[in-house]
C-alpha cells in the first residue's frame, strides 16, 4: 500500500465522523423542538402562546429596562449558536411593533456584535478560522481596510452570517470605533425593514388591507434596491483596489 493510499483512509474517516456529528447535532435540535412543541401543546403552557397573552406581555414590557435586558440576553445567546439575525429582528417586530421592535432589535444586535467581537479578538485568527469553516480568509479580504464603509457593506450585503462577521472582525483586529459605528449604520436599514415588514405581515394576516400590503411590498423593494446599489459600490471599490495594484 502506497503512502498516498495510506493518507486517504484517515481523511475518509474524518469526513465520515464530521458528517455523523453534523447529523447528530441536527437530530438533537429536532428532538429539542419536538419536545418543546409537546410541552406547549399538551400542558397548560399553551395558553402563553395565545396572541392576547403575548400582546399583554409586550404592552407591559415596552419601554422598561427588563425588556431591554431580556432582548439583549436573547440576542447574545442566539448569536452564540448562529441563529439568523433576521428571525430575531422579525420576532421583535411582531412582539413589540415596528418602532419599539426596531429599537430593541438594534440594542440586541449591538450587544451580540460587541460580545462576539470580543470573543473573536480573544480567540485569535487560528481558532476563528476553524469556527468559521474557512470563511475567515474571504472576510479578511472584505475588511482589509478596516473602514466604516467596509463594515457597513459587509453588514448589509449577504457576505456571511452575522455571527461569523462579528468573530472575524475581532480576529482580524478591526478597530473598535469603526466597527461599532459601521455595525450600527449597517444593521439599521435591515432592522427597520424587517420589523416594519413583520408588523405589516401580522396585520395582513389578521385583517387584510391593501394599504398594509403596499407598505410591505415597498419595504422589501427599498431594501432590495439598497442591496443592489451597495453591490455596485462594493464591486467598484474592488475593481479600483485591483487596478491600483
Amino acid at each position: 500500500m502506497g503512502a498516498g493510499e495510506q493518507n486517504q483512509e484517515p481523511k475518509g474517516e474524518t469526513a465520515a465522523s464530521k458528517h455523523l456529528r453534523r447529523w447528530l447535532k441536527w437530530g438533537l435540535v429536532a428532538l429539542l423542538f419536538l419536545g418543546l412543541a409537546a410541552v406547549w401543546r399538551f400542558t397548560p403552557l399553551d395558553n402563553l402562546l395565545q396572541e392576547s397573552t403575548l400582546a399583554a406581555w409586550a404592552a407591559k414590557l415596552k419601554g422598561t429596562h427588563l425588556a431591554s435586558l431580556a432582548v439583549m440576553l436573547v440576542y447574545m445567546a442566539a448569536g452564540a449558536v448562529m441563529v439568523p439575525l433576521a428571525l430575531l429582528t422579525g420576532a421583535c417586530g411582531l412582539i413589540f411593533g415596528p418602532w419599539w421592535g426596531s429599537a430593541y432589535a438594534l440594542l440586541g444586535s449591538m450587544a451580540s456584535a460587541l460580545v462576539l467581537y470580543g470573543v473573536g479578538r480573544a480567540a485569535g485568527r487560528a481558532k476563528v478560522g476553524k469556527w468559521s469553516g474557512g470563511r475567515l480568509g474571504r472576510l479578511s479580504k472584505h475588511m482589509a481596510d478596516h473602514s466604516i464603509t467596509t463594515i457597513i457593506l459587509v453588514r448589509i450585503l449577504p457576505v456571511a452570517p452575522f455571527t461569523v462577521i462579528n468573530l472575524a472582525a475581532g480576529a482580524t483586529r478591526v478597530r473598535p470605533w469603526p466597527y461599532i459605528l459601521g455595525t450600527f449604520l449597517g444593521v439599521l436599514p435591515n432592522t427597520l425593514a424587517i420589523t416594519v415588514f413583520a408588523d405589516r405581515l401580522h396585520r395582513i394576516w389578521r385583517q387584510p388591507h391593501w394599504g398594509d400590503v403596499a407598505v410591505a411590498v415597498a419595504v422589501l423593494a427599498a431594501l432590495a434596491l439598497l442591496i443592489w446599489l451597495l453591490r455596485r459600490v462594493s464591486r467598484r471599490r474592488r475593481q479600483m483596489s485591483e487596478a491600483s495594484r
